[in-house]
């Protein structure tokens, strides 16, 4: 499985979160991949909305010497893909 995400993702959705939300679903059918993509992107966009979270955007804000509080509202995209690469 190759997961592509845009960079928003990671600007509301720390890797502990993201890894959280992957081991749950690992086990996915290739008909269930729909359910771990809408959840990460969900999970991220609520992130992005809440301004008491402490997002990673937040954490690099700060690192820049910049005043942010919570995720970053913006475009989220997620896309996973299962490639077999048996050959037939």
């Amino acid at each position: 499985m190759r997961f592509f995400y845009s960079n928003r993702l990671l600007d509301n959705l720390a890797l502990e979160e993201m890894d959280e939300i992957l081991n749950r679903n690992k086990n996915v059918l290739l008909g269930d991949l729909n359910v771990m993509v809408k959840e990460l992107a969900e999970k991220a966009f609520e992130n992005s909305r809440n301004r008491k979270k402490t997002s990673p955007f937040e954490r690099k804000a700060k690192a820049a010497g910049l005043l942010h509080s919570g995720g970053k509202p913006d475009d989220i995209t997620v896309v996973v893909a299962v490639i077999d690469l048996k050959k037939k």
